[in-house]
């Protein structure tokens, strides 16, 4: 689905991610895929209010580190 929405090329997407607890290798992979298409495409990506446990995947997984993270 994220990947869809960006192929409509809108400005910018913002993803919050405030009610999700857990997440793994796979949902930072999907993420990221996501962000080099916004990229290719001049969308801004947006990770918003992220809980501790998600910014610590982040500060783990270098591949998050592409990631505009906001509060």
């Amino acid at each position: 689905q994220l990947l869809t929405l960006a192929k409509e090329h809108p400005a910018s997407i913002a993803i919050h991610m405030d009610d999700l607890a857990l997440m793994d290798s796979s949902c930072v992979a999907v993420l990221v895929e996501a962000w080099r298409f916004a990229e290719e495409h001049g969308i801004a990506l947006t990770v918003k209010s992220p809980a501790a446990s998600i910014r610590q995947v982040f500060d783990v997984a270098e591949s998050g580190r592409l990631l505009t993270l906001r509060h």
